[in-house]
C-alpha cells in the first residue's frame, strides 16, 4: 500500500494485512473473467467454472488465513451477507418438499461461485480494487463487442443452456441469455461514465455510452428498460437529495425502505392485472415487447403461494422451478411443466428460503445501501460526490431489473453488492 492509502486505514489493519504477493488478485480477476464472459470460455456454459472456481478456492482460503485477524471481518455487510448465503443454501426446504439432488447441488454451486467473489473482493487493497473496476470494465467492453457482433452478423451461440426459436429474434448476449446480459451492458455503461469522471483527460469515453444504451436497446428485455429507466430517474433525484449531505444511517434506512416499497406495489400491479383494471391486461397482450408480462405475474402469484406453505424455510434453494412444487403451487397452467424459476429475487429468497433467509438478505441490503451512501457522505470533491450518486443509481436502477428477473445466479448483480466496498476504500468508514 501506498502512504496515502495508509493515512486512512486504521493502524492494525495496515500492519495485518499480508496478501501473498499478486498471486490472488489475479486468480480473483480471472475467475471474474469466467463470470462475465462464460460463452467464450466453454461450449458447455459453467464447465470452466467447474474446473477453475476449486482452485479459486485453494487461494481465496490462502487469503482468509493471511487475514483472518483484519479488520474487515467486522463490516456488517461482508457478516450479514456470509449469513444470508448460508441459511440461504441450507437445504432446510428439502426436508418437508419433493426434492431433486441434482438441482440443489447444480445450484448451490452456482450460488457458491458468485459469493467466494463476493468474500475475496473485500480482501484486497485500495489499488488493486480499483485495478478490478478497471478489469471489470474491459470485460464489459468485450461484452459489447460480442452482442454487437451477434446481433449485425447473425451469430449464435448453438450449445447455449437457455436456447429457443426466439434465439432467431434477439441477440443473447455473452451471459448466454438477453436479460442477464443486459445486466452487464447497464454495469458496462456505468462504469464508462465513472472512468470518464474519473480519469483526467478521459473525456472521449462518454463515446461509449451510446452504443451500450443501443446495446440494452437490441437486447428487447423490459427489466433491461426498466433498469435504464430507474437509473435515469434516480440521478437527478438523488442529485437534490444530496446537495445538503444528509446523515447516511438515515438516508440509508430510507433507501432500504424505498426498495420494501416496491414489494407491496409490485403486489398491487398484480391484482391490478388479475382484475384487468384500466385495460392492463388487454394492452400488455396486445403489445410484442410486453408478451412475458402475464406469465411474471403468475410467478408472483406462485411464489405467494409457496411462502404462505412454507413461511420459515420455504422449499428450499432453487427448488421453486421443479415439477412437483409447481405442481402444488403454481398458480396457473401456464407455468405448470415450463421449469421456470420465480422471476422476481426478493420472492424468490422468500419462497427458496422462506424468513430464515429473507431476514439476513435485507441486513445485507440494508448495509449495502449505507455503504452506497457512505460514498457520498465523504466525498471530498464534487467529482467523487458526482461518481457515488451515479453508482447509487445503477445500484437501484439495477433493482428495477431484479424485480422482473431472478439474479440469485447473476454475477452483475452480486458485482453490484460488492462495489460500494471497491471505491475508494481508503476512506475511513462512518463511526
Amino acid at each position: 500500500m501506498g502512504t496515502e492509502s495508509k493515512r486512512f486505514l486504521p493502524p492494525s489493519m495496515i500492519h495485518r494485512y499480508k496478501p501473498p504477493a499478486n498471486l490472488f488478485f489475479g486468480a480473483l480477476v480471472l475467475a471474474f473473467w469466467i463470470k462475465f464472459n462464460i460463452v467464450l470460455f466453454t461450449y458447455k456454459p459453467y464447465t470452466a467454472t467447474k474446473f477453475y472456481f476449486p482452485l479459486f478456492l485453494l487461494a481465496l482460503g490462502t487469503q482468509l488465513w493471511h487475514n483472518r485477524k483484519a479488520q474487515v471481518w467486522k463490516d456488517p455487510a461482508l457478516v450479514s451477507g456470509i449469513v444470508f448465503f448460508i441459511l440461504l443454501v441450507l437445504p432446510l426446504g428439502y426436508l418437508h418438499s419433493p426434492a431433486e439432488g441434482a438441482v440443489y447441488r447444480q445450484y448451490a454451486l452456482s450460488l457458491g461461485s458468485f459469493f467466494v467473489l463476493f468474500v475475496g473482493a473485500f480482501f484486497l487493497d485500495p489499488q488493486e480494487k480499483d485495478r478490478l473496476l478497471w478489469g471489470v470494465w474491459a470485460f464489459c467492453l468485450i461484452a459489447l463487442a460480442y452482442v454487437l457482433a451477434q446481433f449485425h452478423w447473425g451469430l449464435i451461440y448453438e450449445p447455449g443452456h437457455f436456447r429457443g426459436q426466439e434465439a432467431f429474434n434477439r441477440p443473447y448476449g455473452i451471459l448466454d441469455d438477453p436479460a442477464h446480459s443486459a445486466g452487464v451492458y447497464l454495469l458496462g455503461l456505468t462504469l464508462t461514465a465513472d472512468r470518464a469522471l474519473k480519469t483526467k483527460g478521459a473525456w472521449w469515453l462518454w463515446a461509449l455510452v451510446p452504443p451500450f444504451l443501443y446495446a440494452l436497446w437490441i437486447s428487447r428485455t423490459l427489466g433491461a428498460y426498466l433498469g435504464v429507466a430507474g437509473m435515469a430517474a434516480f440521478l437527478p433525484f438523488l442529485g437534490l437529495l444530496f446537495w445538503k449531505r444528509p446523515g447516511a444511517r438515515p438516508l440509508g434506512l430510507g433507501l432500504f425502505l424505498f426498495w420494501c416499497s416496491w414489494l407491496p406495489i409490485l403486489l398491487v400491479i398484480a391484482d391490478f392485472y388479475k382484475l384487468d383494471l384500466w385495460g392492463l391486461r388487454d394492452w400488455t397482450k396486445g403489445t410484442e415487447k410486453f408478451w412475458s408480462f402475464e406469465l411474471r405475474i403468475d410467478l408472483v402469484y406462485n411464489s405467494l403461494n409457496i411462502f404462505f406453505a412454507h413461511p420459515f424455510t420455504g422449499v428450499g434453494l432453487a427448488n421453486d422451478f421443479t415439477q412437483p412444487i409447481q405442481y402444488l403451487y403454481a398458480s396457473s397452467w401456464d407455468i405448470y411443466g415450463k421449469g421456470l424459476h420465480l422471476h422476481t429475487t426478493p420472492l424468490a429468497i422468500l419462497a427458496n428460503g422462506g424468513i430464515l433467509a429473507a431476514v439476513p438478505f435485507g441486513a445485507f441490503l440494508f448495509f449495502t445501501l449505507l455503504s452506497y451512501a457512505q460514498k457520498i457522505i465523504w466525498a471530498s470533491t464534487q467529482k467523487e460526490r458526482a461518481r457515488a450518486i451515479l453508482w447509487l443509481s445503477f445500484f437501484l436502477g439495477l433493482q428495477f431489473l431484479s424485480f422482473s428477473l431472478l439474479m440469485l445466479y447473476s454475477v452483475t448483480y452480486w458485482f453490484s453488492l460488492i462495489l460500494p466496498h471497491l471505491l475508494w476504500a481508503e476512506e475511513p468508514r462512518i463511526p
